[in-house]
């Protein structure tokens, strides 16, 4: 018995998703490429060691191997399309379609996190043409040149730090994210180095008015204030020397360190 015809998918269509999400992916990819190119050349740029960069590897990793599933999957639903298009055959255009679309979400998804990275290094080099030109390259991809913008809460928090060297850069990076966006808070939990079982909640908030608020659930935690232009390297060196004051274990801090996004408001965790 021969296989049913399907007339439900419209054929050209089909090839012009193909095409835009295959171009988006590619699209990404290139600059992921560039700014994880850029990362690796500005953290090097200092007279001592290394800038650290986590997760710089990683990421960009990442963004190639979805851009490759992207456009691989492209290249199937065009390849399925010549064929009889059965009811077998449309529901394998529309998988890979779905393919395709989602692996061309997840390498901009990774070049937004690959921009975040490049802002966490440069808060603490010292301005030039040069970084002031990456910066604002940066900015561009967390603000939306890939269509729909997607804030942090909708990326969710990728950390890979394992020091506080790294934290250092992650830190960094998330509050120039925070302070771009505006209209979320991070909530950081650090177990007290007086008390093992009591957790020292620290909240982090940009307002609208310009103005970066920490405050904390630990009265020995004074508030603190940031105004605009927030230099960003002086609330991370703060919330750093806080989290060492903090922990049980200065050595092997990570085990009692935590960072989550939490709702926008700016008055103190109870």
């Amino acid at each position: 018995m021969p296989a049913k015809k399907s007339s439900a998918l419209d054929k050209n269509r089909a090839k012009e998703a193909a095409n835009q999400y295959a171009a988006a992916a590619s699209q990404a990819w290139l600059v992921a490429s560039g700014l994880a190119t850029e990362i690796e050349a500005l953290r090097w740029t200092t007279d001592s060691i290394p800038i650290p960069a986590p997760g710089l590897e990683q990421a960009l990793e990442e963004a190639t191997r979805a851009a490759m599933d992207s456009t691989s999957a492209a290249d199937r639903i065009f390849t399925l399309l010549e064929q009889l298009l059965d009811t077998g055959t449309v529901a394998a255009v529309r998988r890979a379609l779905s393919e395709c679309e989602q692996r061309c979400a997840d390498t901009q998804l990774w070049t937004r996190r690959l921009a975040q990275l490049c802002l966490g290094v440069t808060t603490f080099l010292a301005g030039n043409d040069a970084i002031a030109l990456t910066e604002r390259a940066a900015v561009i991809v967390l603000v939306a040149p890939f269509g729909e913008r997607r804030t942090l809460p909708t990326d969710g928090l990728h950390t890979t730090a394992s020091n506080y060297e790294t934290l250092n850069i992650e830190l960094a990076g998330i509050l120039c994210r925070l302070i771009i966006e505006h209209d979320w808070m991070i909530e950081l939990s650090v177990t007290s180095a007086a008390a093992s079982d009591t957790a020292t909640k620290v909240t982090v908030a940009f307002s609208h008015s310009g103005i970066l608020e920490l405050h904390s659930n630990n009265p020995t935690v004074p508030s603190q204030a940031w105004h605009d232009p927030v230099v960003v390297a002086e609330p991370v060196a703060h919330l750093i020397e806080l989290f060492r004051r903090l922990t049980v274990d200065a050595n092997e801090p990570f085990e009692q360190f935590a960072i989550r996004l939490t709702e926008p408001t700016l008055h103190p965790p109870r």
